[in-house]
């Protein structure tokens, strides 16, 4: 095993300080989860802000992912840092010389293998404590997130991305409805299925598109589907289309919310029809420069029409005022 010890100044301590003399490199490559066979180089180097393992793989005969031609032919390498939070005294970056090859047959470059990560910054390790330590019943995103050294950002993605909850029994009473998800691949909203008595969420979808939520809810049986018997959701045609294909017995209901909602905008569309016909008449009527004459019943119309346009226009709120009791 080679080490790096370099300079104070620049920002690392030498390696000596830790009994490594009593670690095989075998023990060492077990830790990284590699083999001796499969390494060509490999050097810990120690820093202020933590441990850095330099790792370069040995260079194989690999195929291309494009035309499926056998090469060895390296094109270029990149360093990537990846967070291996293994370590409970001290951070441990892996600097992981990628090697990219160049297929001779099509031209087309790729990557080799990565053993470290499932994707992305973080080592299976990582990922495999994250998930573990979420595992308690009083673990929170911010302190697994400070113990292993990452943003609680990325152990949400964690628990997203590997965490699979299996929905909850369909209810009697179903309710549909969809948030903004900025991060959703699918759409820019997830529909949310929750049961409206008991306020608990039985599924979230990551689309609310028909075609996604007839392949849902069609996979459940039909026996558990005839068990519901309302649903309840806003007035978007989609959800009334999918309720009668796949809910056989059940009602749909409108939450008074959207109701108000949609007599609200209808009446709105009235004042704004008849209000601008009013103003066409006004138009019409207005004396133009070019005519300075205008008889009495013009002028009699062109009042009465200026004053129901101005009722209309600055009194609109009036409309939609509860009735008072007397």
């Amino acid at each position: 095993m080679k080490t790096s010890n370099n300079s104070p100044a620049d920002n690392e301590v030498a390696e000596n300080d830790t009994p490594n003399a009593l670690i095989s490199d075998n023990d060492l490559l077990k830790f990284f989860n590699l083999e001796r066979e499969n390494v060509q180089d490999f050097s810990i180097t120690r820093r202020k802000d933590g441990m850095y393992v330099n790792i370069t793989l040995n260079k194989t005969w690999v195929q291309c992912p494009v035309c499926g031609h056998m090469t060895s032919r390296v094109k270029d390498y990149t360093d990537k840092k990846i967070t291996h939070s293994v370590l409970s005294i001290t951070n441990c970056y892996i600097i992981y010389h990628a090697r990219r090859y160049e297929c001779p047959h099509c031209k087309k470059t790729f990557y080799e293998n990565n053993p470290f990560t499932f994707g992305g910054r973080l080592s299976v390790a990582t990922v495999f404590n994250v998930l573990r330590d979420l595992k308690a019943p009083n673990a929170t995103f911010t302190d697994v997130a400070r113990r292993y050294g990452i943003s609680a950002t990325s152990v949400i993605n964690i628990f997203d991305k590997h965490v699979h909850i299996s929905r909850r029994q369909l209810p009697e009473c179903l309710a549909l409805d969809e948030v903004y998800a900025f991060k959703s691949h699918d759409s820019d909203y997830v529909c949310v299925i929750m049961d409206y008595l008991d306020k608990k969420i039985v599924d979230v979808l990551p689309s609310r598109r028909k075609y996604n939520l007839l392949n849902y809810f069609m996979l459940i049986p039909l026996e558990e589907r005839k068990k519901v018997k309302y649903v309840s959701f806003d007035m978007w045609e989609t959800y009334r289309i999918i309720v009668k294909h796949v809910f056989p017995d059940a009602c749909c209901i409108t939450d008074h919310f959207h109701v108000i909602q949609e007599l609200t905008r209808r009446v709105d569309r009235v004042r704004i029809r008849v209000q601008n016909r009013f103003r066409k008449t006004i138009n019409t009527l207005k004396p133009k420069k070019n005519n300075k004459t205008i008889t009495s019943e013009e002028l009699i119309e062109l009042e009465e029409a200026s004053r129901y346009y101005y009722v209309l226009k600055k009194f609109n709120w009036y409309l939609l005022q509860p009735t008072k009791k007397y």
